[in-house]
């Protein structure tokens, strides 16, 4: 069995090109990272870009030079200090987006370019629809993974990285029923009708920001159901109305 994480950083693999592809900007730029997760992605910026930065507020990367615990509301750094900032699948859990897409902002030089990968409609409709079938098979995955590490007990893992609580037989029957809200919304209602393009896209337009690019990425659920399959299939299905994600950039007016 192919484990999650590895089809995961596929996914961010797959995102991270589309974005850079819309993107015009020379090695030499400086760029940051807001929510830099488990970093795959920040090694993915540092690879392209010279100067690279990153905030998170729960996880540290195992690489952690020029990271700083932060969050999105209150970035630490001056005006105009980047020539690019992107998160992926981010927005959707901060509390005051308003408030972060401001900062964001104001941290970004005139020209400089902005990439939000958000999470689509169709994303969100088959995360509650596939739950009943899909959330067992993840937990039965997780628990052979763990069993698999037991078994690996000198494996290294990511520094500052914690293992994370295993849930009770209660909780993964409340989970099964009722599936968790991905984001910070009041319900699934709402979060369904937040993710719509056009919600987005209103979010995130400001008179000093212009939409350059909107981007369909890949057709995929959050049970990752055929993973590493089909990937043809996903490209063609997302340009058509089934993307699971879809990647917003924007430039500051010079």
């Amino acid at each position: 069995m192919h484990s999650v994480e590895p089809w995961i950083h596929q996914l961010r693999q797959f995102e991270f090109d589309r974005v850079m592809k819309q993107i015009p900007l020379p090695r030499s730029v400086s760029a940051l990272e807001v929510g830099s997760g488990d970093g795959y992605q920040l090694e993915l910026l540092r690879q392209r870009f010279t100067r690279v930065f990153a905030i998170d507020l729960g996880q540290r990367p195992a690489r952690t030079q020029n990271f700083v615990f932060a969050s999105a509301e209150r970035l630490p750094f001056p005006d105009g200090t980047f020539d690019l900032v992107t998160s992926n699948c981010v927005l959707e859990h901060v509390g005051d987006r308003r408030r972060a897409l401001e900062e964001i902002r104001r941290v970004l030089r005139p020209g400089g370019y902005v990439a939000h990968v958000l999470p689509t409609r169709f994303w969100k409709a088959t995360s509650v629809l596939l739950n009943p079938l899909g959330y067992p098979l993840l937990v039965w995955e997780k628990a052979w993974a763990l069993r698999s590490a037991r078994r690996r007990p000198d494996e290294p893992t990511g520094e500052g990285l914690k293992p994370a609580p295993r849930p009770g037989i209660l909780q993964v029957l409340r989970r099964w029923m009722n599936p968790p809200i991905h984001g910070v919304y009041p319900s699934h209602l709402a979060e369904y009708r937040a993710y719509a393009r056009r919600c987005w896209v209103e979010l995130l337009i400001h008179s000093q920001l212009r939409l350059v690019a909107d981007v369909p990425t890949l057709c995929y659920t959050q049970f990752g159901f055929g993973r590493f399959h089909g990937l043809r299939l996903r490209r063609w299905l997302a340009r058509h109305g089934f993307a699971s994600s879809r990647a917003y950039i924007l430039r500051k007016v010079e």
